[in-house]
């Protein structure tokens, strides 16, 4: 059902273990007809994470207040960072 999706943020409560738990910080009214790939930029602050389907890159703030989308060419399936080139 598009339009209905929902982008959830969470963050983590305790060390990095297979045992760690989440706490629900924020609901994001995405949209998103097939949303994966979440990926967290520590250093840009920002959630990351693709909508293969639609053909979008989509971001946001934590705070879940700007959401932005860019249009893909094709379907992007994994995101990724990398460090900035001297």
């Amino acid at each position: 059902m598009k339009g209905a999706a929902k982008a959830r943020i969470f963050h983590s409560v305790g060390q990095m273990t297979s045992r760690e738990k989440a706490e629900l910080v924020d609901v994001i009214p995405a949209g998103n007809t097939l949303g994966e790939g979440i990926l967290w930029d520590a250093r840009g602050e920002r959630l990351w994470w693709t909508d293969i389907q639609e053909r979008q890159l989509l971001r946001c703030e934590p705070n879940g207040h700007r959401l932005e989308r860019f249009a893909l060419p094709e379907r992007l399936v994994v995101v990724w960072l990398r460090r900035k080139q001297r």
